[in-house]
Parts: C-alpha cells; sequence; structure tokens
C-alpha cells in the first residue's frame, strides 16, 4: 500500500530532526575552535581560517565519495537485502582506506607551498602546522561519513546524534589545554587546535563504529574488497564530490570579488555567510532524510512511493525555509550584532540579509531536490546543474550587477540568488520527469 502524504512527511521529520541536531553540533565545534584560537590574535586566527577551507575544499571530495553510498545502502534495506547494506558498507570502508592516501598528500602537499601563494610567512607559520594535525583526521573522517550512510540509511540516527555530543565534550578542555597549555607546558599554539579536532573525529568514528557493530547482526566477518563494487562507489560518488566542489568554489569565488571592494563589505559577507549556514543545516538534514526515504521506495519496487518521498521532501524544505526568510527580514539587524560589534559591518550586512531572505526557499529547495535524486542514483545531473547555475549564471550576473552596474556587495548576492534558483529549477524539474515511471536501482 502507498504511504500517505502524512505518514511519509512524519517518517520524514522523525529521521531529520536528529540529523539537524547533528549538522549543527559539527557547526559547534567548528565555532569552538575559532574562539579559542581567536584568543592568540589576528595571525593563528586567520591561519586556522585558512587552514580549514583548504582543509574542507579537499576532504569535501572524499566526503563525495562516501555519500555515494546513501542510495546503495538505503536501497538495499528497503529491498531487505540486509547482507548487501553490509557488504556495501566494507567496501565503503575501502574506499575510505584508498581514498586517504592521494587526499592527505595533497593536503601535505598544500600544506609546505602555501607560502608560493602570497601567503604571509607569518600566517604559514601556524597554517602549515595546523594543516598537518587535521590531515591525520581524513580517514576517521570518512569512515564516519561511512558508518552515518549505514546508521541513517536503517533510519537509526541517535548514535549519530550522541557521536557529535560527545566531540563537542571533548573538544572545548582538549582544544583549550593543547592550545594554551596546562601545568606548565606552554602549549601548541594554533597546531592545538587541530589536534583537537582530529582526536574529536576519532571518538566520533569509534562511537559510530560500534553503533553499526550493534545493527550489524550475525555475520560479522570482514568483506574483501570487490573491484566493480568500488568502481560503482567512485562512479557514483565523484560527481557528488565534483558538485559540492563546484557550489563551495561558487561562494569562494564570489568572497575573492567581495575582497576587491572593500573590508567592510567582506566584513559584511562573512557575517551574512555565517548566518544562512546556521539556516542551511536544515534543508541538509531534510535532503539526506529524502535521499534514505527515497531509496527505501525505490529499493521496495514502489514507484508512486519514490515520487512522492521526493517531492514532500523538497516541499517540505521549501516550507522550512520560510522561516529562515522571516527572521533575516525582520530582524536583520539583532541577527548581524550576534556575531560582530562594528557599526559599519552591521550595517552593511543588513541589505545582505534581505538578499539571503529572497534564496532561502531557493536555497531549501536545491538542498533536497539533490537529496532526493542521490537517493535515486542520479549524481551526474547534480553537478551539471551546479556548474551551469553557478558558473553560467550566478557569478557572471553578480560580477556585473556588483561591478558592471554598481551595485557593489548586494549585486554579488543577487547572483549568488539567481544561480541557486537556476539549480534548485533544475534539479526539481529532473526529479519530477525522473520519477514518472519506474526508477531503477543504482
Amino acid at each position: 500500500m502507498s504511504t500517505p502524504v502524512r505518514t511519509e512527511l512524519l517518517a520524514l521529520l522523525r529521521l531529520a530532526a536528529p540529523l539537524l541536531a547533528t549538522g549543527l553540533g559539527y557547526m559547534l565545534l567548528g565555532v569552538v575552535d575559532t574562539a579559542i584560537v581567536g584568543r592568540l590574535g589576528e595571525g593563528p586566527l586567520g591561519a586556522v581560517g585558512l587552514g580549514n577551507n583548504v582543509f574542507f575544499t579537499v576532504s569535501v571530495l572524499g566526503w563525495g565519495w562516501m555519500l555515494a553510498l546513501d542510495p546503495l545502502i538505503a536501497q538495499a534495506v528497503g529491498a531487505g537485502e540486509a547482507e548487501r547494506a553490509r557488504a556495501t558498507l566494507w567496501q565503503g570502508v575501502w574506499v575510505s582506506a584508498l581514498a586517504t592516501v592521494p587526499l592527505t598528500l595533497l593536503v601535505m602537499a598544500l600544506a609546505s607551498q602555501m607560502g608560493r601563494f602570497g601567503v604571509p610567512a607569518e600566517t604559514v607559520a601556524d597554517f602549515a602546522p595546523y594543516l598537518v594535525a587535521r590531515s591525520w583526521s581524513l580517514f576517521p573522517f570518512m569512515l564516519v561519513a561511512a558508518c552515518r550512510s549505514f546508521l541513517q540509511g536503517h533510519e537509526v540516527t541517535r548514535p549519530l546524534m550522541f557521536s557529535v555530543v560527545l566531540a563537542n565534550v571533548i573538544n572545548l578542555p582538549l582544544s583549550w589545554v593543547l592550545v594554551f597549555g596546562a601545568g606548565g607546558w606552554s602549549g601548541l599554539g594554533a597546531e592545538g587546535a587541530g589536534w583537537a579536532s582530529t582526536v574529536s573525529t576519532i571518538v566520533q568514528a569509534v562511537v559510530l563504529a560500534v553503533a553499526v557493530r550493534a545493527r550489524w547482526g550475525e555475520h560479522r566477518g570482514a568483506r574483501p574488497p570487490d573491484l566493480a563494487a568500488l568502481r560503482k562507489i567512485f562512479r557514483l560518488g565523484t560527481p557528488i564530490g565534483l558538485q559540492l566542489v563546484a557550489e563551495v568554489g561558487s561562494f569562494a569565488i564570489v568572497g575573492v570579488l567581495m575582497s576587491a571592494l572593500g573590508t567592510r563589505a567582506l566584513g559584511a559577507h562573512q557575517v551574512a555567510l555565517m548566518l544562512i549556514s546556521v539556516t542551511f543545516q536544515i534543508p541538509l538534514a531534510l535532503g539526506a532524510s529524502t535521499a534514505t526515504r527515497v531509496g527505501h521506495a525505490i529499493g521496495r519496487d514502489a514507484p508512486d512511493d519514490t515520487r512522492r518521498a521526493g517531492l514532500t521532501g523538497i516541499a517540505t524544505g521549501a516550507a522550512a525555509m520560510l522561516f529562515g526568510a522571516t527572521f533575516f527580514l525582520l530582524t536583520p539587524e539583532p541577527l548581524a550584532r550576534i556575531l560582530t560589534d562594528e557599526i559599519g559591518v552591521v550595517r552593511a550586512a543588513v541589505p545582505l540579509l534581505a538578499v539571503a531572505a529572497a534564496f532561502q526557499i531557493s536555497d531549501g529547495v536545491q538542498a533536497v531536490a539533490a537529496g532526493a535524486l542521490r537517493g535515486a542514483g542520479d549524481t551526474r545531473w547534480p553537478l551539471a546543474s551546479n556548474i551551469v547555475g553557478h558558473y553560467a549564471v550566478g557569478v557572471p550576473l553578480g560580477a556585473g550587477l556588483a561591478f558592471g552596474l554598481g551595485w557593489g556587495a548586494v549585486g554579488l548576492w543577487w547572483g549568488l540568488s539567481a544561480g541557486l534558483t537556476a539549480v534548485a529549477i533544475a534539479l526539481t524539474v529532473r526529479f519530477w520527469l525522473l520519477t514518472r515511471g519506474r526508477v531503477a536501482r543504482a
């Protein structure tokens, strides 16, 4: 029997709520590290900020490969194929091991060569040790992602929330001690924050591995690498990773263009970006939940449920982001004051938050629609849509409005809005057309 919309919505929200808490917990880890290192001064703070950006840009490709497990595991669970789900997770572990080597080498190379890109020597002095320390978290980071796919595919999300809470509990005192020292030891400075993040990630990996083992069932033996399965994961996951890089890259380009408008515009941009990052955790959680629900429906060969799960998720994402839009429209100045006391930056952020309110719905729809397509095993269309939407529409339009028409920072943000709207339309239409009939398993 097909699942009614109300039942589907309740199932979606039950799955999304812990994932939302998990996403906010991840953000809190970054906020704590920034706040602690910020006490060392502007130099270490800038080095850690740059290190985080570089680490995220490299690791996001590995995260994309792990997201390929979402449709494979969810569809196996939906079909009642527990053994296939377990085997897929093992192949994800092998992908983690294989991918860690080149990704770590890339991080190390960037750490050693950053001075060649014009970064000041005093920044490199803190940047390189911090990034090297963070590089040791790549393998556990990918294991966390693999375990997340397995647990999420079984709709077991409490361990995810518990792991990030425990990581935050450990990270705060550990980061403080490693950065500033204790008992006569002077500490490691910015490098200490990198090691604290690595330890926190290892703790998360252990917690989730224990949760997976509890869910594993009778067959606990290791699975050897399966070349066909590995190729499938890389084939599905590479477009996801490149899509994430494309999206992150568009915001990075806007940040560079914003710097040409002055420090006040750049500060306002960072404030507005941080605020929309918080609201974006909602569609991220809904997108992950929708991927699972769509995968389950495809696994049990239920076309009507597949379509209903995706469209319910997309509609819920649009409705949820109305709340973010309302806050940005009604209370922009108080929200900006949470992050800065500089009145000039606050006033410059207010019009950016008005633009942010305009694209909240588009941002929510594109995130959830990408999740729906991921659950269906369609990862190439989202990549193409992001490249066209951001680089053929968003960035060029924003640059034209900012510098050609003199709209400044607001023009760049209207470009972002147009790019996100184009992506949202393309992904929603794609899912609508894809689910008019039966969707084959990934």
